[in-house]
């Protein structure tokens, strides 16, 4: 009976010390959850940004294919030259086009994709 009760301060330690490293190890998994979910949201604005341009590309070289001068669309893209660009939440992805120059411009409540044309186009 003497053995027993000298062990239980050390077992109460003991115990003590596997639910703190319990705790610990608790923590260090949901520290790793929290930034994976961060680092996966930032891939989706990446992924929608880069999306949302190739989209832009698309309907630009559509419309530089087919001869158009321009194209009513709700765009969410800039242009540069004969690049469009997107951004999402700091994430700017882009592409180029085919065509020699893109613009993106504002007639009323509508933005209209603007192309520039090669001559045999015209």
């Amino acid at each position: 009976m003497k053995f027993l009760k000298n062990n239980k301060g050390q077992l109460q330690l003991e115990a003590a010390v596997c639910f703190a490293v319990f705790l610990a190890v608790l923590g260090l998994f949901l520290s790793a959850i929290g930034t994976a979910g961060e680092y996966s949201e930032n891939s989706l604005h990446s992924l929608n940004a880069k999306a949302e341009a190739e989209l832009c590309c698309i309907v630009a070289d559509t419309i530089y294919a087919s001869g158009l001068s321009e194209f009513l669309a709700e765009m969410h893209c800039t242009s540069k030259g004969n690049t469009a660009e997107s951004e999402i939440s700091g994430k700017i992805k882009g592409c180029e086009s085919i065509a020699k120059e893109i613009r993106l411009v504002q007639k009323g409540e509508k933005s209209v994709l603007e192309i520039t044309l090669n001559e045999h186009y015209r």
